[in-house]
């Protein structure tokens, strides 16, 4: 929800149509606009959600983290990621992204690198959790809210969050949650 209460003036501002957002839109798409929003979240939740999340974090981000601290293994796993969806871009030319916004795109996957592994390791290990996070990112940030901007404004705030962990996991080291709290008298 945060990063809507971030992306929805920042696109706002910077699409300077003047548009009211299409609230009865959240949730839908418009390239499969007849499914109605439950089947198409669950699509998405099977599909993206749990589809790459069983990939990323359930198996490549612990086989990084075996030989390298968490962040670089998300940054590591980011690298690999992004090119994952500049495959997936390549291959359906309505998705395709012109070179200038993939960069945009990779720092936004950059920072949900980030967000995922902390998430990863705040949830113990429930890729349940990843999976529906990346299902909703995907599903609102999808959605034909009627402002062209909101993308990017949903990419660059996934990205600020994700600097925000960054700050979080540097901090922790490589030490999981129940590591980090102090012992209670």
């Amino acid at each position: 929800m945060a990063l809507l209460v971030v992306a929805i003036p920042m696109a706002l501002w910077t699409d300077g149509s003047g548009r009211e957002v299409r609230w009865s839109q959240l949730g839908h798409s418009a390239e499969l606009a007849a499914l109605p929003v439950f089947v198409y979240s669950a699509i998405n939740l099977v599909f993206y959600g749990f589809g790459e999340e069983l990939g990323w974090r359930g198996f490549l981000q612990p086989q990084l983290e075996g030989r390298w601290s968490v962040v670089t293994a998300a940054n590591v796993l980011s690298v690999i990621w992004a090119a994952w969806h500049l495959r997936c871009s390549a291959s359906r030319p309505a998705r395709a992204i012109p070179l200038i916004g993939f960069v945009g795109f990779y720092f936004s996957i950059w920072g949900a690198s980030w967000i995922f592994a902390w998430l990863l390791r705040f949830v113990y290990g429930s890729l349940l959790v990843v999976a529906v996070f990346h299902a909703w990112f995907d599903v609102v940030t999808n959605c034909p809210l009627g402002i062209s901007a909101f993308p990017t404004a949903m990419g660059v705030a996934i990205t600020l969050v994700g600097l925000l962990i960054l700050r979080v996991l540097l901090r922790a080291g490589d030490k999981r949650p129940t590591e980090q709290r102090s012992p209670t008298a």
